[in-house]
């Protein structure tokens, strides 16, 4: 007698449904929470839009589908036993699993996307953009041939999820988890590049201590998205010896949608700066400034100056201006002028890295 897939002894007819979506559920609403507040700082009190946003703006729009898939996925059957469900239930919640992974692929792609395009914009000179262009390109081309490769597991696609589909040809189980470890792998030093990136700078940074220890927090979100990748890599056997994939493919997909949203925290929460200290300013648990800008600002006042900086802009990509540096961040300081010395009619002063900019 042929093998069916189905085991001697059936199992219980139990549902990971609650469980994947407690898990997911809360992740992807504080992902969600997190895109809000970053594009909040973008359009309030100035729009400062950048491609960054927009790209990362267009991964989470991919990522609320992707999440409405996974309820209405489990809904269908998705995380339960196969041998439980009707014919045209196993094909519908197949066929979303599939489409769940296509989605997937390019939501973390334009995640990534986004992170490097904010990272582009952190330096001028010429090899850091060079080599950030070119990763870029790559991140693109993961996405393009992972995609294609998922396309092409089987002839007609339709039996990647349905086995009974006649005259099917798919990959060996063999062949296909070593594809799927291959891109696991690409996607996992892609996210380490993007988490350790960083360090190629922050250390020379003149920025509080405390600052840097955000930074170093924000390395370590992405560090723990590059360990969802991996649990995912080291899961991914799993799908070779599957004979029930309805019933084990959501606890690989989980590890997956971890990442996801991981990373769209990690690429959002450092535009939230501003907003944070705001609200530390507010309850107390954070001072104004430490001693040292406190004095220069005093001195600034004292001669009749309005302090304005460091401010983001939209004008000049970055490049001195007549009026000052346009620098790449959101805080903006702006001090009452005093007219104590009448030498000193009212007068403007930009500043940034020590020079100055009268208007």
């Amino acid at each position: 007698m042929a093998d069916s897939g189905i085991p001697f002894t059936l199992l219980p007819d139990e549902s990971k449904r609650g469980r994947l979506l407690a898990t997911a559920t809360p992740l992807f609403a504080i992902a969600l929470l997190t895109y809000i507040g970053r594009m909040y700082t973008r359009l309030h009190p100035v729009v400062t839009l950048r491609w960054d946003d927009f790209v990362m703006s267009l991964s989470v729009v991919l990522t609320i589908i992707h999440y409405g898939l996974i309820v209405h996925a489990t809904n269908l059957g998705a995380g339960r036993h196969f041998y439980y469900l009707q014919l045209p239930q196993l094909d519908a919640a197949g066929c979303i699993l599939f489409i769940m992974q296509m989605i997937w692929i390019w939501c973390i792609t334009f995640v990534k996307f986004s992170v490097a395009l904010m990272l582009y914009r952190t330096r001028e000179d010429r090899p850091w953009r060079l080599w950030l262009s070119g990763f870029m390109g790559l991140l693109v081309a993961i996405g393009i041939v992972v995609s294609a490769l998922q396309l092409g597991q089987c002839r007609p696609i339709r039996a990647f999820w349905n086995p009974f589909v006649p005259g099917a040809k798919c990959w060996s189980k063999t062949f296909a988890t070593n594809v799927l470890h291959g891109a696991s792998a690409f996607f996992l030093a892609t996210d380490l590049v993007l988490s350790l990136l960083p360090l190629t700078f922050i250390l020379k940074l003149r920025r509080p201590r405390r600052d840097k220890i955000v930074i170093g927090c924000l390395m370590g979100l992405g560090l723990i998205a590059s360990a969802a990748s991996l649990v995912k890599i080291l899961r991914t056997n799993i799908m070779a010896t599957s004979q029930d994939p309805i019933w084990d493919l959501p606890d690989l997909a989980l590890w997956a949608w971890i990442e996801l949203y991981l990373g769209i925290m990690a690429a959002c929460i450092p535009c939230l700066k501003a907003p944070f200290e705001k609200l530390l300013k507010k309850t107390g648990l954070l001072t104004t400034g430490d001693r040292s800008q406190q004095s220069t600002r005093t001195g600034n006042q004292s001669k009749g100056y309005v302090s304005v900086g460091p401010i983001e802009s939209g004008l000049g990509r970055g490049k001195d201006t007549e009026l000052g540096t346009i620098v790449k961040q959101h805080e903006v300081y702006i001090e009452e002028y005093s007219q104590k010395d009448a030498n000193y009619p009212p007068r403007g002063v930009y500043r940034h890295n020590g020079m100055d900019s009268r208007w």
